[in-house]
């Protein structure tokens, strides 16, 4: 007479899948363990906690999510991203991103305008926009900046 032997195996974890890629390690998540990228609605329920740099593609792929998505979500427009900031992967279709005032730049702008123009200290402006640089040659036309913010600056 044979033996029939099944075995079970049950992993028991948290509700976040961490995956390493040619970058470095990511984690996603319910809590983020980063600190959170400033704008990110307030109703998200799924977090990138991005760690290294590494092909935006890459992070919408993996999160299953499209690039308005991303952006409705976490108040930017193009491919923003901060390393060593959770950004927001799953929210209501309804969900706004926190607001802080902005502004469309306009052709043949520079970011010291755009502070004269707004009554706001330059290097503020490099602070809540550090994609632009400080050469301020992330500057594009057509794309919001932030020109204030509602509470105490992250960046320091």
């Amino acid at each position: 007479m044979g033996f029939l032997c099944f075995t079970f195996f049950i992993v028991l974890g948290s509700l976040s899948s961490p995956w390493a890629d040619a970058d470095g390690v990511h984690a996603r998540g319910i809590t983020p363990k980063l600190p959170k990228a400033d704008n990110v609605t307030p109703q998200c329920t799924w977090w990138y906690d991005y760690g290294v740099e590494g092909p935006y593609q890459d992070m919408l792929e993996d999160s299953d999510i499209s690039l308005q998505q991303f952006q409705q979500w976490n108040g930017v427009s193009g491919e923003e991203r901060i390393v060593g900031r959770a950004y927001c992967v799953e929210a209501p279709t309804d969900a706004k991103p926190a607001t802080t005032p902005s502004k469309p730049v306009s052709s043949g702008e520079s970011c010291w305008s755009i502070a004269q123009k707004n009554g706001i200290d330059l290097n503020d402006f490099f602070t809540w926009n550090p994609i632009v640089g400080r050469d301020c040659s992330g500057l594009w036309a057509g794309y919001h900046f932030c020109i204030g913010v509602s509470g105490p600056s992250q960046f320091q």
